[in-house]
């Protein structure tokens, strides 16, 4: 495998901070959604924090994903991040929505249980996947989980860069 999980690693809420969403409100003028996120914490925000499956990134990390604007299906939507009561302006985030989805699960292997009204994976205990070919991904979910997968070469220049906020597991680690 020549991928990543990227996993977040939430020291801000380990340490007693909390990330909510704020609002959410349709902009008539341009028929988008503002979003405005709070965050209560001692520490400064992450450059990669998750909010019930919304992930957000800050500047940090989309300009390195901006170098691969050609190879990735994905969304960055910016959003308002309020820190501790005041708006957060060292850095700007963004939603993360990636439209690449490989169904790459090798269900005969690994080891999971499902909910049985939606037939979508309830927890997993061992991932395991067919090869993928991130010449072709080099940002994408895995189905049935919410795991957001990266190429190796990517997730280490995230790393190199001093990008904070997560950890690259292998999918062999990956548990729900």
């Amino acid at each position: 495998m020549t991928f990543k999980i990227i996993k977040q690693e939430p020291y801000w809420f380990i340490n007693g901070g909390n990330l909510d969403l704020y609002s959410k409100e349709l902009v008539s003028i341009t028929g988008l959604t503002e979003y405005k996120f709070k965050m209560n914490s001692k520490d400064k925000p992450d450059d990669f924090l998750e909010w019930g499956g919304l992930v957000l990134i800050s500047d940090n990390i989309l300009n390195i994903l901006s170098n691969y604007k050609e190879d990735i299906e994905a969304s960055f939507t910016p959003v308002t991040l309020i820190w501790n009561g005041v708006n957060y302006f060292e850095q700007s985030f963004y939603i993360l929505e990636v439209f690449d989805d490989l169904k790459c699960i090798n269900y005969e292997e690994s080891k999971y249980n499902f909910y049985s009204s939606t037939n979508r994976i309830m927890s997993l205990y061992k991932l395991v996947t067919y090869p993928v070919d991130t010449e072709k991904h080099k940002l994408f979910t895995i189905d049935d989980t919410c795991f957001l997968c990266i190429a190796d070469y990517i997730g280490n220049e995230l790393i190199k860069q001093g990008c904070t906020g997560f950890k690259l597991i292998d999918a062999s680690d990956a548990t729900i």
